[in-house]
């Protein structure tokens, strides 16, 4: 009995861990739900950002600042963290760990060939964002009436 219990506390551990982070692998807190899975996401975007997963890998966005524009642009990719994955959403939100909290409503600016509303381009402007700094926060949207939130945080 002793045995069985043991293996139910190991198992449950296992499970609500996540991934590891300092591996580039997805942390539970980087999903709507949070998962445990054992295979590595590369440690960053296509676009050279960081980024957080929505759902059981449903999507990944990457946040990706150009501290020269004072502009950030959000990609929302597919489960093989590569491949654009259009979504039908007007704006997506990004809320930054800075001092004060900073909210930003990211607009639909969909690549070439997304239409009907559909885009995996997400872009905004603000003054902080030119500040040579590590971000962190979260991103959110909600897609066909499901909301999603992920954590991201840049090391630098």
């Amino acid at each position: 009995m002793k045995k069985i219990a043991l293996l139910l506390v190991v198992g449950s551990l296992y499970f609500a861990s996540g991934c590891d982070e300092k591996t580039g692998t997805s942390s539970g807190s980087n999903s709507a739900a949070g998962h445990g899975h054992a295979h590595e996401h590369p440690a960053s975007g296509p676009h050279g950002g960081v980024y957080a997963e929505w759902g059981e890998e449903e999507y990944h966005v990457e946040f990706s600042p150009d501290h020269a524009k004072k502009m950030v642009t959000v990609y929302v990719l597919g489960e093989d963290v590569k491949t654009p994955k259009p979504i039908k959403a007007n704006e997506i939100t990004v809320t930054l760990k800075t001092t004060p909290p900073l909210t930003l409503k990211l607009a639909a600016a969909p690549l070439e060939g997304e239409k009907d509303g559909n885009s995996s381009r997400f872009e905004a402007t603000h003054d902080e964002l030119a500040k040579e700094q590590a971000f962190s926060g979260t991103i959110s949207a909600t897609i066909e009436g499901k909301k999603y939130s992920g954590d991201f945080e840049e090391k630098k």
